[in-house]
């Protein structure tokens, strides 16, 4: 999860064996840590029932702004049932400043993809800013060859776009094993953001 403060996260349960949600102390019932920033704690408290079942509920959690500081936090939820048995799961929250720019959840499907064939670019700029609803993201998408040489480049690229598995010149690309990378430019900061460098494999034409 990418976010500013402050923070609402809503952590929804069930359980058929039902949720424990009694007691005060640390360890007991529904708990939640932020190792190096947060100590674990009892929530139970802030724990509703849906409907009056037992089984299923959820809990909201606030966020204050200044309560995190910025980057990435790892967020432990642990909860327990009825008869004792216990649950952990684990998130990552990354908190940003109010006008920054990131690049979420980069990937191509298919991938492999056919000799001759295309593939679509998914990516979802994090628009943590509010004036950012108002503002188209200014993205490219590059492929290179592995060796770093650049044969596409996808200008005004939108979520989803298609690639035809063809050069900068029209030419179809050989299988083998190709990279990308997506580059936005903020439209506030006009800071260029790029994403982690991702593999794309050809594979050669069906039977």
């Amino acid at each position: 999860m990418i976010s500013l403060l402050p923070l609402k996260c809503e952590i929804e349960l069930y359980d058929e064996n039902g949720i424990d949600v009694t007691g005060t102390g640390p360890d007991e019932g529904l708990t939640m840590e932020i190792k190096g920033t947060l100590s674990r704690r009892n929530i139970n408290h802030k724990f509703q029932f849906r409907d009056v079942d037992f089984r299923w509920g959820t809990a909201v959690v606030s966020f204050e702004e200044h309560s995190l500081p910025i980057g990435e936090h790892k967020l432990d939820i642990t909860a327990r049932d009825l008869m004792g048995n216990f649950s952990r799961r684990s998130f990552a929250l990354v908190i940003t400043e109010e006008q920054e720019l990131i690049l979420d959840q980069v990937f191509n499907y298919p991938n492999p993809m056919r000799m001759g064939k295309s593939t679509r670019f998914f990516f979802f700029p994090s628009n943590t800013a509010q004036q950012y609803n108002q503002m188209p993201v200014k993205t490219a998408i590059k492929i290179y060859t592995l060796s770093g040489k650049v044969v596409r480049v996808i200008k005004n690229a939108r979520n989803g776009e298609v690639w035809d598995g063809r050069d900068q010149a029209g030419n179809v690309l050989s299988p083998d094993v190709y990279l990308y990378q997506v580059v936005a430019v903020s439209p506030l900061t006009q800071k260029t953001v790029k994403s982690k460098i991702k593999k794309l494999l050809i594979h050669p034409p069906g039977k």
